[in-house]
């Protein structure tokens, strides 16, 4: 079975699902997650997670690739692959290295703002986030300045904690993250492709 085929399985299967609800070893997913886990490099593996092919937080980031509509799943392959197997450093900050992400996804001018606020608000609603997209939010775990990153997936949607594929910046010289983020004070999203692109996603919650 080809990745492309993947999404219609897995929306079938995880309709009514929450991310925290998954099992990625069990029978059903392991068929479709492990050996497209087991596909990655071994630098890739470890720098994610334990490097076996059941590791959660593995299987995690390749589902929420293969769920994503077709421009968000490029933006999360690409991301993945500079943050993971090249271990880019791209020189400037967090926004410099996704908008990286998103001109080698294809995406540099193909997307469309979907909301846009301040850092003071007013802010999106959790409803309103899909994997792939570009967000600006607060960080609480650093001083509430604000950061950007690729929403992945949600770990815990009612407590608005999602996974984040971004990049530290500020000289650490250091790749790409896959880090979880308190997601409750969100201000700006943009998603890759144009108004005609496929947007399903199996929404958490």
């Amino acid at each position: 079975m080809k990745i492309y085929l993947y999404p219609v399985l897995l929306l079938g299967l995880l309709s009514g699902c929450t991310r925290t609800d998954l099992d990625l070893s069990g029978p059903v997913l392991r068929p479709v997650v492990q050996p497209m886990v087991a596909a990655l490099t071994p630098a890739a593996r470890a720098a994610t997670g334990k490097g076996q092919a059941t590791d959660p937080a593995l299987g995690e980031v390749v589902l929420a690739e293969v769920q994503a509509a077709p421009a968000a799943r490029e933006v999360l392959r690409t991301g993945r692959k500079l943050a993971l197997e090249e271990r880019a450093i791209i020189r400037g900050s967090c926004w410099n290295w996704i908008n990286t992400v998103f001109h080698r996804a294809g995406y540099g001018d193909n997307n469309r703002i979907l909301f846009k606020g301040r850092k003071q608000g007013p802010y999106a609603k959790p409803g309103q986030i899909r994997p792939g997209d570009w967000l600006y939010f607060v960080n609480h775990s650093y001083n509430r300045v604000g950061h950007s990153g690729i929403f992945v997936h949600w770990i815990d949607f009612d407590r608005k904690i999602g996974k984040v594929l971004s990049y530290g910046g500020e000289g650490r010289r250091k790749p790409g993250r896959y880090k979880a983020y308190n997601l409750k004070d969100v201000y700006f999203i943009k998603r890759p492709g144009g108004d005609t692109e496929d947007t399903r996603v199996a929404q958490a919650g």
